[in-house]
């Protein structure tokens, strides 16, 4: 076995169990996130093939100086049989960036491929005709016919005055993305746009071998040192040509594709493997979690039970722990997360005293003429929920208050009061004001002129991210962002079961489909926030609810943060091992 064979069956289980929380697109697969371990075993695949520690050497092949005098003779005659002022002599390149087998050569881009270039303007589209290729189709090792754009004939003709690329070629993306490298595979003509090099080989060269080396982080590292730029990076031709490329000898060459190819098909192998076990395991925690809430009461216990004789092996990933929670949210919503007790004064007496209060709030803010919130029949539709609850617009139970419902722009000349948004949102209940912009004592007195906050009052936001609840935040003075809504709850109304309720994913859902859609930014009105269904639960109850609904949270976070200990655990092993590899 050679070293990446026994690198790769000895850490089979880090490679697919190193996981990266970050949302990823692969090739035909959509990702939450991404198998940190397999990409960084391709990553460390190309690494050591072009370093030469991939397959062992062989005494017996033709030496590297052997196919750089062919290359050589190719370019002379490319050289003599063209007036094409690209092709030019051009000096030996320096030594490569790492160090290579003492019987590799070196050699520059320009020295093995003629650069055919289309950068400039961008040809007149058709709706159909010859295809276009720009660099939008050029993939990490492979050619994406989509998006699909085209050119009229005639365009065709005038533009592909450079030259036109043969089969084999190479596709180089120079900016936008940088550094994007596949194989042209098209038979029929097309023609190529800006922002793509062609890079079309003298005489015969392993092209599948040079894609790898521009795919390596060695590579790649290189050509983002040379490239300039300050918004998007980009690098110019005159930069490319010089740069050195490492020239085994021809059958290594062929030897190291056919042990990528092996070794790449081997890590899709495991990931495809991985996203359906991780797939398979998703889709049964979301069973098992649906019995909770579709099962009728009396089999709520038996069922939370065995899930929680489980914890360890169903709740293994970020999303299955989410789902979790949002179970959790469910079930205390629909009275299923604590018992009811018959002692308690029903909801329908709370809402007595909630809408006195409510009366009084008005009145005292000046609100005359104020409607008592009602929502439509539609809006409780299947919504079911113990007989001592109620159901209730949000706007029954407190105040939808708007801080600046006229959208004045803040004023900022000399502020020293933070202006908070969502910008300002930490986490899930956190705030972080330090970049917020600053107003001034005129708009903070503004503001609470129309709504004076108060502790246990809620931030929600209605403009673009929706919901993120939070209470107010702990500072002495701020304004607000007309992105915000600001929710003041009744007496009678526990403000953390309201924060939680407000959390649950039904209730997100809900408000969304309400949201103004024809707007630049979809917008959540006042008004619709007020008719939100909210189940209304005994005011002791409420209080049990919210106990119970911290403790499994917080053992939703424990789990949470072992699985983020072991996951980067995992990474750093990962990347000590690949070190070590390439040292």
């Amino acid at each position: 076995m050679t070293s990446i064979d026994t690198l790769l069956t000895d850490h089979l289980d880090l490679w697919t169990s190193a996981i990266a929380r970050k949302s990823s697109a692969g090739r035909g697969r959509s990702k939450k996130f991404s198998l940190y371990g397999i990409d960084k075993l391709r990553a460390l695949i190309l690494d050591l093939a072009v370093r030469g520690k991939l397959v062992p050497q062989d005494p017996e092949d033709e030496p590297a100086s052997e196919l750089l005098k062919r290359w050589k003779s190719a370019k002379k005659l490319a050289l003599e049989n063209t007036k094409d002022r690209r092709i030019r002599s051009a000096p030996e390149p320096a030594s490569f960036s790492v160090n290579l087998p003492t019987h590799w050569l070196t050699q520059s881009f320009e020295n093995i491929f003629l650069f055919i270039d289309y950068r400039g303007n961008t040809p007149p589209k058709t709706d159909s005709g010859i295809p276009l290729i720009t660099a939008k189709n050029v993939r990490m090792g492979y050619l994406d016919r989509e998006p699909q754009e085209f050119v009229s004939e005639s365009t065709f003709e005038n533009w592909m005055t450079r030259g036109f690329p043969d089969l084999g070629d190479l596709f180089f993306t120079t900016e936008a993305p940088l550094g994007n490298i596949c194989l042209n595979d098209i038979e029929e003509p097309f023609a190529i746009a800006q922002r793509l090099i062609c890079f079309n080989p003298y005489g015969k060269v392993n092209t599948r071998f040079y894609m790898l080396v521009i795919m390596s982080d060695v590579m790649q590292r290189i050509i983002d040192q040379n490239s300039t730029g300050m918004t998007a990076s980009g690098i110019k031709a005159a930069k490319l040509k010089p740069i050195a490329l490492p020239v085994p000898p021809e059958a290594e060459q062929y030897r190291i594709v056919a042990k990528v190819d092996e070794l790449m098909a081997l890590c899709d192998r495991l990931e495809v493997g991985t996203f359906d076990e991780i797939e398979a395991h998703q889709l049964l925690v979301a069973e098992l979690l649906a019995a909770l809430t579709t099962n009728r009461d009396d089999g709520v216990a038996d069922n939370w039970a065995r899930i929680e004789a489980h914890f360890d092996t169903l709740f293994t990933t970020e999303d299955s722990v989410e789902q979790l929670r949002q179970t959790i949210l469910q079930l205390a919503m629909v009275g299923r997360l604590v018992r009811q007790d018959p002692k308690d004064e029903p909801a329908s007496e709370l809402l007595k005293r909630i809408k006195v209060d409510w009366l009084r709030q008005v009145s005292e803010r000046g609100m005359r003429g104020a409607k008592v919130p009602t929502f439509l029949a539609r809006d409780v539709e299947n919504y079911s929920y113990p007989e001592t609850w109620k159901l209730v617009p949000l706007g029954q139970l407190s105040l939808v208050a708007d801080p600046n419902p006229s959208h004045r722009y803040p004023d900022y000349n000399g502020g020293t009061i933070p202006l908070l948004s969502t910008q300002e949102f930490s986490g899930e209940d956190g705030w972080d004001h330090s970049t917020a912009k600053l107003t001034t004592e005129a708009f903070w007195q503004f503001q609470q002129e129309i709504c004076a906050f108060d502790e246990g009052d809620i931030i929600f936001a209605r403009k673009g991210r929706l919901g993120l609840p939070r209470f107010l935040p702990p500072f002495d003075r701020y304004t607000f962002s007309h992105t915000l809504f600001v929710i003041k709850p009744m007496s009678g109304v526990d403000p953390n079961y309201l924060l939680w309720f407000l959390r649950r994913r039904q209730t997100v859902d809900w408000l969304t489909n309400e949201m103004n859609q024809n707007t630049g930014v979809p917008t959540l009105g006042k008004a619709k926030t007020e008719r939100l269904p909210v189940p209304l639960p005994p005011l002791g109850e409420q209080k049990r609810i919210v106990a119970k609904i911290e403790k499994l949270m917080d053992l939703c976070d424990a789990l949470k943060s072992r699985l983020g200990q072991i996951d980067e655990n995992a990474v750093q092993f990962a990347d000590a091992i690949v070190a070590k590899a390439v040292a």
